[in-house]
């Protein structure tokens, strides 16, 4: 039976000793002779310290065999500094007893886990720049578990949405979405049903009032063995992107001086109907309105009379044809109207309405 625990002893894959309570060595495993570069006749009788050092031995190992000599299992993951390159070890002690149940030394069983503890650095490492990344970035970031529930956002998240984080982590990245209402919503549901990638605008409302625009993507996260783990991506704000490409949209379609439609949009969306005229029996009318006597203004009085003029009379058109009507300066003094949905009884009707309202209107300029 010696011989056996002996065997088992000699085989471990654990570096492993035996030491008394005088921190002598009784026995070491040639793991452990060979890790130390002791042959295993040379380390019996040897104190610790010999071994490893005074310093580390009165600093690290004697508290921790103190505490087992005492009746107490220790274990502890430290460095060791006195190999040749430093190691780090998963070590365990754990008292000795005699058949009378009298502690008479420590069994030290330890483990070589510098790789592991390499791996976990790199990785502890790799998260810490991942988060001052997000910390610092323009974008949120954010990740979900398998269930869509927030496991992560970035510090932006409050700052974009006014939301505080706490209120959101744990929570279904549905919920969110519900509450700003993307543009496609029903498109979004049905992607992440699919569990597919999506790229979505949201509208939301901050604490403060003002309403940000998110553009927020996702991409699933599967395991090795593709399993779905949830999603993962960032959210932009494009508020300014935005409004800056709704304001290049309007300048591009619209007349600078009366912000009606500029001559470009008119003819694409007459272009439009008429297309869908071919299939449709619905009426639409188009009129032409030109200003008499508008040079005179100009002449008399100045170019910039002449341009307070045009919006005035602008105004007064768009104040008397429907909302889905399309007023435009076509340049000049030159105005089209296209009713939508009109027929050319009522056309006329509209039309002959405008020539009354703009004879009763008068035009005073300094004076």
């Amino acid at each position: 039976r010696l011989r056996q625990y002996e065997t088992i002893f000699n085989s471990a894959g654990s570096y492993m000793a035996l030491v008394d309570t005088c921190y002598a060595y009784l026995a070491a495993n040639p793991q452990y002779t060979e890790k130390f570069h002791k042959a295993t006749t040379d380390i019996s009788g040897q104190h610790i310290a010999d071994i490893h050092g005074q310093h580390f031995f009165q600093e690290i190992i004697k508290p921790d065999l103190d505490r087992c000599f005492a009746g107490e299992k220790v274990r502890r993951q430290h460095w060791f500094p006195s190999l040749d390159e430093t190691r780090y070890f998963d070590i365990e002690y754990v008292p000795f007893r005699n058949q009378q149940e009298q502690i008479i030394g420590a069994a030290i069983s330890s483990r070589d886990i510098t790789v592991l503890k390499d791996t976990e650095e790199a990785l502890r490492e790799s998260q810490q720049r991942f988060h001052d990344f997000a910390a610092i970035g323009a974008d949120l970031f954010w990740e979900t578990d398998a269930e869509l529930r927030f496991t992560y956002l970035s510090e932006q998240h409050c700052s974009l949405t006014g939301s505080p984080i706490e209120v959101w982590i744990g929570k279904s990245c549905l919920d969110f979405y519900a509450v700003f209402q993307p543009t496609a919503w029903d498109q979004l549901n049905q992607t992440l049903d699919s569990l597919e990638p999506f790229d979505v605008e949201i509208e939301c409302q901050h604490l403060n009032g003002n309403a940000r625009i998110l553009r927020m993507i996702g991409r699933p996260v599967l395991s090795p063995q593709g399993v779905f783990c949830g999603y993962r991506g960032i959210g932009q704000d494009i508020t300014e992107a935005h409004s800056l490409s709704q304001q290049l949209s309007h300048q591009a379609t619209h007349d600078s001086l009366t912000g009606l439609v500029n001559r470009r949009e008119f003819e694409h969306q007459l272009n439009q109907i008429i297309e869908q005229k071919q299939s449709s029996q619905i009426q639409h009318a188009l009129c032409y309105l030109d200003l008499d006597q508008f040079k005179i203004v100009n002449d008399t009085v100045g170019h910039l009379a002449g341009d307070t003029l045009l919006k005035q009379v602008a105004d007064l058109l768009q104040a008397h044809i429907r909302q889905t009507d399309i007023l435009s300066r076509l340049g000049g003094d030159e105005f089209g109207l296209l009713l939508k949905n009109c027929s050319l009884d009522k056309a006329r009707i509209v039309t002959e309405n405008l020539i009354s309202e703009l004879s009763q209107f008068r035009f005073i300029w300094e004076g």
